[in-house]
């Protein structure tokens, strides 16, 4: 089977020559302006990860046990670090929210640079550099966006791509 290059945004600054296969990680590599220029690449897109009822059973089963876990670790280490001995609550009410969306996102990317190492053939990927990236929002609104934001998402499949090789 012919190798591909692993695309993971819609930047066109991080897709191949024309003459190499592609593998999109998913329908929001491409946008509507850019379907002419596909015309003239072998592409193929992943498909969406954990779409099936029973997958996102036992997907939000796994999530939420983690984030019990990471919940109660997290809480004891905060009280050590601020000497107090606030309940496993007091810290679900203050970090929860946010935990549960990082953690979400987070296991999304994972599975799906996951199984695109295993379903596919992947050769490489092209990274894109930025001198003034940084993955840390400056507030819980700012955490959404850069959810959505496709410099943000490539540079985490990037590093998850790292701790798969």
């Amino acid at each position: 089977m012919p190798k591909r290059t692993l695309v993971t945004t819609s930047d066109e600054r991080s897709w191949p020559e024309i003459d190499e296969k592609i593998l999109f990680l998913g329908s929001w590599c491409i946008k509507h302006n850019q379907e002419h220029i596909l015309k003239e690449y072998d592409f193929m897109v992943m498909e969406p990860f954990g779409i099936s009822l029973k997958e996102k059973s036992r997907n939000n089963q796994f999530i939420s046990s983690l984030i019990n876990e990471i919940t109660f670790e997290l809480a004891n280490e905060l009280n050590k670090y601020h000497g107090t001995n606030y309940s496993i609550r007091y810290w679900n009410i203050l970090f929860g929210h946010w935990l549960q969306r990082h953690i979400k996102v987070i296991f999304n990317r994972y599975k799906l640079i996951e199984l695109s190492l295993k379903k596919k053939e992947i050769d490489r990927t092209i990274r894109m550099c930025s001198e003034n990236f940084s993955f840390i929002p400056t507030d819980t609104l700012n955490a959404v966006e850069k959810f959505s934001d496709d410099e943000w998402n490539h540079n985490l499949f990037i590093l998850l791509l790292n701790y798969f090789a």
